[in-house]
């Protein structure tokens, strides 16, 4: 069943379109579609439709049942449902009749036979009377209506003995040479209101005067039927879209009287299509539809303005600028296989600059089965592209810096895992990269203090001195900087950078030794001149001693033997002293308490001081942790210090002598500072101080070691001497010892062997 006999039926059956929709089960919209073509008919529909034929054709005349009109013998009519049911006359109707000896399953297949049995044909004239009664229209080409009775203002016998007038679900205006309008349906008064007495212009769209280019008096100038769209306003006022078929009405002799508009009401469509080429044309992608020959039958603005209004016939002409198809065309694909595809893709704009996007190829449209349309949207990428070629050069280059820095770089992310662990820091710490990358976390291997900086509040940390352990947990000497990692202030990772200073601590030490060496050589001269006083300080005792035998004289000889005494002790001493100092002694690190050495080197030299007239003022830090060290050897630099600052205070005019002696520890360093106001250094006295035997002290007082030995341990704790001394206002001698060049403990050396 076809739209047209579908409407015939429902004209025939004196149906409105709401009530035949009602009588089906089906809505107003889904008839309207049937009827104009815009669905096909369902069979269950066509189905009801027949029945209904059939239930009026029963009032009009007896139908005979199907099995005497077919003289259906007894066993056949006894497997038949129509005989069961009593249902002769709807034998169509009803599923699993075997008519011709087997039934069928497929509506569209039993109808082919039904429509040619005898049962049928009542149902099948009524057809044929409906469908003959809608095709009666024009005889001529040039208009859809022909009469020859006269159109009378407000009535036409001629016009509304047509069936449809009313029906039809379209406007339908009668308007004369004068643009008046002469009769129209209920359709067009539901959409425009009254119309009677009034022109079309005023009607349709509100207006004073004839529009300027006016369909109406094209036909009746050349009598041709004619399609347009038209805007019009309704009864409310409201701006519509109409699509207008205007046709010629002829009279007897043929001459154009009046003309017919029939319009529908398209805004809707009007409006999708509108929102579709807003859409199309303002969607940030290029779209094109390429038809078989690849040529682009249709471009949205997008395109136009990238590769032109007028880039070329071909897809491969307006892309790429190439006179062949390519080589991998997307398009082509999809004609074979009529399946979306993906490429990315590189062609030129209008300027000749090159271009990258990203095509998604797609059926437009299909026609059994074939592809006749590809629709192409492409997405511009090309700073998407620029950048990501930059960025694999940062990260080449950075690869690159990393894998042949000299430092060692080890980096983590956030979750704590090595992502980064360079050639320099697996020569250093003798790590396995398999074992590193991926697998441990920087808290294994980042030493403590690090640790600790990052994860307060500083995010850069700089460490001249550190410790990491190796793979074979030996301790690696290094100089170390470092950042926790942080994007929008969240936390993404931490990076450290360092250098091993085993060699330079090797170097340092085998510097120091050097200038011990030095020193012994230095001050042999000196050395000798020493003893030779002392030799001739020992002479003279036996001298006197001798002479005090010789006279019997025992107190001469008790004088003498004190001369021998105390030179023999000043040489023991001073030839001990040098010993020791040429030899080097060897450390005894444990953990030793700074407050408690520097609290016994006050408690040893407070009377002293006091005795010799000079303020005695010691600020000392409690609290502070212990550390590795060789707590005598710090003593003895301690009390050669303040021994000196002694001397030098008893050596200046200054009427309040002080001396004070502070510990501190300040960023991880401890720090002991003996400062005076005694009598001070010039600049030779201070060149010298630790480059030979010097001393300042009266001739037999001192042996110039004092501050070589300080300066010899500190530098053995890996600590470091610092001094300032101004004449006649005093000098100031700081030690300072940073926690982490501190050496290893006696205890854990052992341990480690």
């Amino acid at each position: 069943m076809n739209s047209k006999e579908f409407l015939s039926i429902r004209l025939n059956l004196k149906k409105t379109q709401k009530e035949m929709a009602e009588l089906l089960g089906t809505s107003l919209r889904s008839l309207q579609s049937f009827e104009q073509g815009w669905r096909k008919i369902p069979n269950e529909i066509e189905r009801q439709v027949l029945y209904v034929l059939v239930m009026r054709s029963t009032k009009e005349q007896s139908l005979k049942p199907c099995w005497e009109l077919e003289n259906c013998p007894l066993d056949k009519k006894e497997h038949c449902p129509a005989w069961e049911l009593n249902s002769g006359h709807l034998c169509w109707f009803i599923n699993g009749t075997i008519c011709k000896g087997r039934a069928y399953s497929d509506w569209n297949e039993k109808m082919e036979f039904c429509r040619e049995c005898q049962v049928f044909q009542p149902i099948k004239q009524l057809y044929d009377r409906a469908v003959r009664r809608g095709q009666d229209g024009p005889k001529e080409r040039q208009s859809l209506f022909y009469g020859g009775g006269e159109i009378r203002e407000g009535t036409s016998e001629k016009w509304r003995s047509f069936d449809l007038f009313d029906q039809v679900p379209t406007s339908i205006a009668i308007i004369d040479r004068k643009y008046r309008i002469v009769d129209a349906n209920k359709r067009f008064e539901d959409t425009f209101g009254p119309w009677n007495g009034k022109k079309c212009f005023e009607v349709y769209k509100n207006r004073k005067r004839r529009c300027r280019h006016c369909v109406a008096t094209i036909t009746f100038m050349d009598g041709q039927t004619r399609v347009s769209q038209e805007q019009g306003r309704d009864l409310r006022g409201n701006l519509h879209y109409y699509l207008v078929y205007t046709s010629p009405y002829r009279d007897s002799e043929g001459k154009i009287t009046h003309i017919i508009e029939m319009s529908t009401d398209i805004t809707e469509k009007v409006q999708i299509q509108n929102e579709y080429r807003t859409i199309f044309d303002n969607v940030p992608c290029y779209i094109t539809v390429i038809d078989r020959n690849f040529e682009v039958v249709k471009s949205n603005k997008h395109f136009q303005k990238t590769f032109g209004k007028d880039p070329g016939r071909y897809c491969f002409e307006s892309y790429k600028k190439r006179k062949d198809i390519c080589e991998k065309c997307p398009a082509k694909i999809v004609f074979e296989d009529g399946k979306t595809h993906h490429s990315l893709q590189e062609g030129y704009d209008k300027k000749g600059n090159k271009v990258v996007y990203m095509v998604t190829a797609a059926p437009y449209s299909k026609e059994d089965r074939e592809v006749n349309y590809v629709i192409e949207m492409a997405l511009d990428v090309t700073q998407t592209f620029v950048l990501e070629n930059r960025l694999r050069e940062t990260l080449e280059f950075r690869q690159t810096v990393i894998q042949n820095a000299i430092d060692g770089i080890i980096a983590s992310n956030k979750e704590g895992i090595i992502d980064i662990y360079n050639p320099s820091a697996k020569r250093m710490l003798k790590y396995p990269t398999n074992k590193v990358v991926g697998k441990m976390s920087g808290e294994q291997i980042y030493p403590g203090d690090f640790l600790r900086a990052i994860t307060g509040d500083d995010s850069a940390v700089v460490l001249k001195e550190s410790k990491i352990a190796d793979y074979k947990g030996n301790s690696v000497p290094v100089i170390l900087s470092g950042a926790k990692l942080t994007h929008d202030n969240q936390d993404i990772g931490s990076v450290m950078f360092f250098q091993d200073l085993s060699k330079i601590k090797q170097l340092e030490s085998e510097i120091l030794e050097a200038e011990r060496l030095a020193a012994v050589g230095q001050t042999v001269a000196g050395l000798a001149h020493g003893i030779k006083n002392v030799l001739m300080g020992l002479e003279g005792g036996m001298y006197v001693v001798n002479s005090g035998i010789k006279r019997s004289d025992n107190g001469l000889v008790e004088q003498g033997w004190n001369m021998l005494q105390n030179n023999i002790e000043k040489i023991s001493s001073f030839v001990k002293e040098f010993l020791s100092f040429a030899r080097g002694k060897t450390l005894k690190v444990e953990l030793a308490d700074p407050h408690a050495i520097a609290t016994d080197i006050a408690n040893l030299y407070r009377d002293a001081i006091e005795q010799s007239g000079i303020i005695f003022i010691p600020k000392l830090e409690e609290g502070i942790n212990k550390a590795p060290m060789d707590a005598q050897g710090i003593h003895t630099c301690i009390a050669n210090l303040i021994s000196n600052a002694i001397d030098a205070c008893l050596a200046s005019d200054n009427k309040k002598p002080a001396i004070r002696f502070s510990l501190f520890e300040k960023d991880n360093t401890i720090c002991y500072e003996v400062r005076d106001n005694g009598a001070g250094m010039d600049y030779e006295v201070k060149k010298k101080i630790f480059t030979s035997f010097f001393t300042t002290k009266r001739a037999g007082e001192g042996t110039g070691l004092g501050l070589l030995t300080t300066r010899k341990i500190v530098h053995e704790h890996g600590g470091k001497v610092f001094f300032e001394s101004t004449v006649g206002k005093g000098s100031v001698f700081r030690l300072e010892f940073h926690r982490n060049r501190l050496p290893i403990p006696d205890a854990e050396k052992n341990n480690s062997l």
